[in-house]
């Protein structure tokens, strides 16, 4: 093998890591929000399951109302995490391609008209999983109540 084949292979192979350095890092604070929103919702929970006189009233309804916005927000976290990682396997066969198609040129083998499906599968994946991550920052957002929580929220 001539060292400026590899050289080219490599070059070639390494341009992609950088998305997926991008997308390893997506998915790090999702798991980070994940968690948050896991905190939560086991915090209202315990809350709900303490307090049931009448003065509790309105901060239950509260609290109550709460929870399903909590379970849609780690359910759009669920899919984005599923869609950045789906998007990382598609990117490692990209690169995979790339490296090996260098090695197999001119054989039976033709793994470089595969690398088009797959980076273009990799960005597609990689844009509903924003369109998630971004509907799942705006659910969060809504959910906001500044200044017009009830009393002794937990």
């Amino acid at each position: 093998m001539e060292p400026s084949l590899l050289a080219n292979g490599i070059q070639l192979s390494v341009a992609p890591v950088f998305l997926l350095t991008a997308v390893s890092t997506l998915i790090s604070a999702l798991a980070a929000r994940l968690g948050r929103v896991v905190d939560r919702a086991r915090t209202v929970e315990d809350w709900l399951a303490v307090h049931t006189t009448d003065s509790d009233a309105p901060l239950r309804r509260h609290l109550e109302d709460e929870l399903p916005t909590l379970a849609t927000r780690a359910r759009l976290i669920n899919i984005t995490m599923t869609l950045l990682v789906c998007t990382s396997i598609l990117i490692g066969f990209t690169i995979l391609e790339l490296f090996l198609g260098e090695f197999k040129a001119g054989q039976v083998l033709q793994l470089s008209r595969w690398v088009p499906v797959s980076f273009v599968g990799a960005l597609g994946c990689f844009v509903v999983a924003l369109l998630c991550f971004l509907r799942e920052v705006v659910l969060a957002t809504q959910a906001l109540r500044i200044g017009q929580r009830p009393s002794h929220n937990p």
